[in-house]
């Protein structure tokens, strides 16, 4: 990645470190020392570092929380609204960001890729895929797994 002066500003460690430029009507630079960490951006990661976000995800003494505060992780993780989803044409819970069952927390992606977070068995996984393609191949590895991928309401 690079800076807008062209210098090379990612490293490897603990996520990426990206040095963001200053904001244009404030003029200041956000984080400290003008950096921000990303474990990820939209989704451009591996499919192993993916399922470890999620397997973090609960932790209540884990580096998200942490990131976070009590408060907000709390309020990422709570059911926010259960109602009809006009793109998934089904009732289901959204907390802030993840569908949420009573079996599971989890994300996916238009063409295919999903991960999770299965509160039923305490594990993770993670699909991800570089095509265009239907859930079919994350449900099979839900289902080798015992977990169900099928969106539903949490009520």
């Amino acid at each position: 990645m690079r800076t807008p002066t062209g210098r090379n500003s990612c490293t490897r460690g603990r996520g990426w470190r990206y040095r963001t430029a200053p904001c244009p009507r404030t003029g200041r630079t956000p984080g400290p020392g003008g950096s921000q960490v990303f474990g990820a951006t939209n989704l451009q990661t591996t499919a192993s570092t993916m399922a470890g976000f999620f397997a973090r995800l609960t932790d209540e003494e884990g580096p998200l929380r942490q990131l976070l505060g009590p408060e907000l992780h709390t309020a990422l993780l709570t059911p926010q609204v259960t109602d009809f989803d006009e793109v998934f044409g089904t009732r289901l819970t959204w907390t802030l960001g993840f569908v949420r069952d009573k079996g599971k927390i989890a994300k996916g992606g238009i063409g295919g890729s999903a991960a999770w977070w299965s509160l039923r068995h305490g594990h993770a996984c993670a699909y991800l895929t570089r095509r265009l393609d239907d859930h079919a191949r994350a449900a099979r590895i839900a289902v080798a797994l015992g977990d169900d991928l099928t969106v539903v309401g949490e009520d």
